[in-house]
């Protein structure tokens, strides 16, 4: 099973409180985070929010390990850059070997 994990900034509601939400300073957004895992079939796996100053890479390594515990047939995970970092060596050693390509560069 091959999935694919990306985040999405958005504004937090006047009732969240402010110990949830945080100032994504990339794209200029009070609010939260998330963190949406789908199959290919575009069916949502999991969804995780934070706040919105947590960097993705900062987040990845606790949405992996619950997708592999949750998720045993995962063979493959599509994300981009910024779920990168150490990130690519913790997956090596702790769940699947992972694959880099620049964008544009064909699938082998």
């Amino acid at each position: 099973m091959t999935l694919i994990v990306d985040s999405q900034s958005v504004k937090a509601a006047s009732t969240v409180g402010k110990d949830s939400w945080g100032y994504n300073t990339a794209k200029n957004i009070n609010g939260r985070k998330r963190h949406i895992t789908l199959d290919t079939s575009g069916l949502s796996v999991m969804i995780t929010v934070t706040p919105a100053d947590i960097q993705d890479r900062d987040t990845a390594g606790e949405i992996f390990w619950r997708l592999r515990l949750t998720q045993l047939q995962i063979t493959q995970i599509w994300a981009d850059r910024g779920y990168a970092g150490d990130l690519v060596d913790w997956a090596r050693e702790r769940l699947w070997p992972p694959e880099s390509r620049q964008p544009g560069q064909p699938a082998v």
